[in-house]
């Protein structure tokens, strides 16, 4: 899936070609699920961990166009069994969180001597939060795949990008939800990745601050308290940097 070789136009070793290693891929580890059960599917798609093996611009390119459409396609499996299948109940299927966070870590890899652009950690901000819905609707593994997305940001980045993502965080739209559960998360991430980071460049560390102020100034009149009490934790945070 990540060869070189075997990602040219064209291109069969022994007769196999990317579709059929990608088809292959997808039978081993449905049939998983139906032989050995949910935990097992589980095991398999965090020991195939396509995105660790994503070292370079160009096996990013690989995971995209290889790997992306295979995880995507284990999504749609399982939730179209979901759907049809009412024999079942809902723990006996396995999450899609894992495989999307798959697709979130390597669809944003980037090369770690390079600071990634503005534009590149808005994406990610936004599809990290894309995903809160779906850790708070599985209530039975919330805390297991809470855990999981807040790593998933913290340790996507160096630590001196993550004031920055923070930002990109705090500037999203407000979620108008009768009990904010998705915006009380969301500020218990952006408060874990202040306390998380290093200071930025000198040159950022101004635009920044002034940046995140505005930002927060929307919610110091938030109805919701725990949101006010995390935006006061904050900036006590950033003045005591």
């Amino acid at each position: 899936m990540f060869d070189r070789a075997m990602n040219g136009p064209g291109v069969r070793l022994a007769g196999i070609t990317i579709d059929f290693i990608r088809c292959f891929m997808f039978d081993l580890v449905t049939n998983s699920m139906h032989t050995f059960g949910t935990s097992y599917f589980n095991i398999v798609i965090d020991k195939i961990g396509f995105y660790k093996r994503i070292c370079s611009w160009e096996t990013r390119g690989f995971f995209e166009s290889n790997c992306v459409p295979l995880l995507q396609g284990l999504i749609d499996y399982i939730d179209c069994l979901r759907e049809h299948d009412k024999t079942r109940e809902p723990w006996d299927f396995p999450e899609v969180l894992p495989i999307k966070l798959e697709i979130l870590k390597g669809k944003h890899w980037h090369d770690s001597s390079e600071t990634p652009s503005l534009a590149d950690i808005r994406e990610f901000a936004r599809d990290v939060t894309s995903l809160i819905p779906e850790v708070i609707e599985e209530k039975s593994t919330y805390e297991r795949n809470w855990r999981s997305l807040k790593q998933a940001a913290l340790q996507q980045f160096h630590k001196k990008c993550l004031v920055s993502l923070a930002v990109e965080l705090a500037s999203l739209d407000k979620f108008e939800t009768e009990q904010r559960v998705k915006d009380k998360l969301r500020f218990e991430l952006i408060e874990k990745l202040i306390f998380e980071a290093d200071d930025p460049e000198d040159d950022d560390q101004e635009d920044l601050a002034n940046r995140l102020g505005r930002c927060l100034r929307s919610w110091w009149t938030d109805p919701e308290e725990s949101i006010r009490l995390n935006v006061d934790s904050i900036v006590e945070m950033l003045q005591s940097r």
